[in-house]
């Protein structure tokens, strides 16, 4: 049913090429006088007249042709205004946002494309496909320019363990301004492996954006069958290795969307969202500095500290997680233990957020924090999380001079530690001594205890750990030769044990956890990363450090032994046991 043959024709290096729209019937017409084969006398006929119109000597009779609208030497389409003839000469036009040119203005608009990271064989989830005016960047996210009023078609491809139900066909329109258009195409995973699919976007034919998304597909629980029909949540503790909850958390602009999979198969990535997150930097900045300046002197003060952290933890919860997600969540309080959190957001305390419910009476129920809920830890995307940890070969940094009062007693615990089957090296806390002993990949664990410091420009790669002698350590140090410390797939933990004055989080973008999760070179990570998101009580520490290790060498999982060892600090009355952040498989064990 085409109407319309277009021909490029090229012109001098460095000038634009020139298109010209012929009609469909008549270059029928003349292929049906040419003695040529049909490709070959198609070339050669319209060549011939692309070059004849630009001729002035050439009479073709006045007619209404369409121009042809390019970006970047690329057809986009055409228009059919009432009079765009010259002579009976086809016009040649390239369209761009600057006046005084012929043709529509272009506008900037990127399709997206969502996908969850993981999903379990014989799982169906949708594919959700967008066009967006924001500035939307990533593997998911491609960026095009057409005129207002075009039309864009949407193509998808399963190319691996991946099925697609219906057509896989959909179309959107740029508008000025850029209404929410979504498309969604139901996928189902067929077998164990990498899946993978492709997203196309067309405009007249001409492809525009092209979006390849992998996922990985895991074996589904025997038990697990897919919820139908039900009015309430209702997700069952699995005995197995897998978390009882996964939550996938994708940010994308100002927006966070999140998706729930179960264990069971009752929850098989369902979404939810999206809300506005703005600026989360900044604003968490603010809230782990307002925390840390909370008076903790008498115990009327500690009371009263206790019940502005809970303030908190509301005051995230209602603002970060969606009507639907909070009473889901709410439900699941009492069913379920442990809980991941995939997210490469860094900036939100996910652990101090506090559930909460409402009764149809409008009565509101406070619930506990998610870290006294839950078995919950964190990890990025990009690498699987390690099931076993190691603790056999500690390397043990604490500075002399760091002036903290159980610094000494901290270090001394560590070395208590050595061991027939477990070694506990103390380094020398110089700069010199820890990039070789990182370099040399020997160590599958690494304590530091002592103060750090935040990065006063901003930039988490430059939030150092100190060491002696007014020395520092960054993330930026990791790389290169000192990322073979990830070869052993080491647990980390960092007990920055700062100063009241200091403010760091030692999960920041780009900084530590960053540096030790995102595969490296080696296209290895840490098995464990523990960081605080604030200052921390040099006491309550060493007792949380104490409690954690004790629970991990009886092979208890770590994300019950972060739990257990928070609420064994929280008798203490100081923020400190909600400070502390885990990044780790929950089921991790020794090995």
């Amino acid at each position: 049913n085409a109407a319309f043959v277009v021909v490029r024709r090229k012109v001098s290096a460095g000038a634009t090429n020139q298109f010209f729209a012929f009609e469909y019937q008549e270059v029928l017409e003349k292929l049906s006088r040419s003695t040529r084969s049909t490709t070959d006398g198609a070339l050669a006929l319209m060549l011939r007249d692309a070059l004849s119109v630009l001729d002035p000597d050439v009479e073709l009779g006045v007619k209404v042709v369409p121009s042809v609208v390019i970006s970047r030497d690329v057809m986009l389409g055409l228009i059919f205004p009432s009079a765009h003839t010259r002579g009976g000469k086809p016009l040649a036009v390239e369209a761009k946002s600057v006046s005084g040119t012929t043709g529509p203005p272009l506008v900037t608009r990127t399709v997206v494309a969502d996908l969850p990271p993981m999903m379990a064989v014989g799982a169906r989830v949708s594919l959700l496909v967008s066009v967006t005016a924001n500035a939307a960047r990533g593997a998911a996210a491609a960026p095009f320019e057409l005129p207002v009023g075009t039309k864009v078609s949407v193509v998808v491809r399963p190319v691996a363990r991946l099925a697609l139900e219906g057509t896989g066909e959909g179309a959107f329109e740029v508008e000025e301004p850029q209404r929410e258009q979504t498309l969604a195409f139901p996928i189902t995973a067929t077998e164990v492996g990498e899946g993978e699919v492709r997203v196309y976007a067309f405009c007249n034919g001409v492809s525009i954006a092209r979006l390849d998304l992998r996922m990985s597909i895991v074996q589904a629980p025997a038990s697990a069958t897919a919820a139908s029909g039900r009015s309430s949540i209702d997700v069952q503790v699995a005995f197995s290795d897998r978390p009882d909850l996964a939550m996938y958390i994708f940010e994308r602009a100002d927006e966070l969307m999140f998706m729930l999979q179960s264990s069971d198969g009752a929850l098989q990535m369902k979404k939810y969202g999206p809300v506005v997150a703005r600026s989360p930097r900044d604003y968490f900045r603010e809230f782990f500095a307002d925390i840390e300046e909370l008076p903790l002197d008498t115990a009327n003060q500690r009371s009263t500290a206790q019940i502005r952290l809970e303030k908190k933890g509301l005051l995230l919860f209602n603002a970060l997680f969606p009507a639907e997600l909070k009473e889901t969540l709410w439900t699941l309080r009492d069913r379920i233990k442990t809980v991941q959190i995939t997210s490469d957001e860094p900036w939100i305390p996910w652990e101090m957020c506090r559930l909460q419910s409402q009764l149809p009476s409008g009565r509101v129920q406070e619930g506990p924090f998610f870290a006294e809920a839950f078995h919950v830890t964190r990890w990025l995307y990009g690498v699987s999380a390690a099931p076993h940890l190691q603790l056999r070969k500690w390397a043990l940094i604490a500075p002399e001079d760091s002036g903290l009062p159980n610094a000494a007693a901290e270090r001394d615990y560590i070395e208590s530690l050595h061991d027939s089957g477990r070694s506990v090296e103390r380094l020398e806390a110089s700069y010199l001594r820890i990039i070789e002993a990182m370099t040399s990949g020997d160590y599958d664990t690494w304590h530091f205890t002592g103060h750090a410091r935040a990065a006063t420009g901003g930039s988490a790669d430059l939030a150092a750990i100190q060491l002696a002698n007014d020395e520092s350590l960054k993330p930026e140090d990791i790389t290169g030769s000192t990322t073979n410390m990830l070869l052993t797939r080491p647990f980390v933990f960092l007990n920055g044990c700062q100063s009241g004055q200091a403010g760091l989080s030692l999960t920041g973008v780009g900084g530590w956890a960053q540096r030790l999760l995102k595969p490296a070179a080696n296209s290895l990570a840490a098995s464990a990363f523990v960081g605080s998101y604030w200052s921390v009580d040099d006491s309550a520490a060493l007792k949380f450090a104490q409690e954690l290790y004790g629970r991990l060498l009886r092979r208890m999982p770590i994300g019950q032994a972060a739990k257990e060892a928070r609420l064994s600090i929280r008798t203490l009355q100081d923020p400190t046991w909600l400070a502390y952040t885990v990044y780790a498989d929950p089921s991790a064990t020794l090995a």
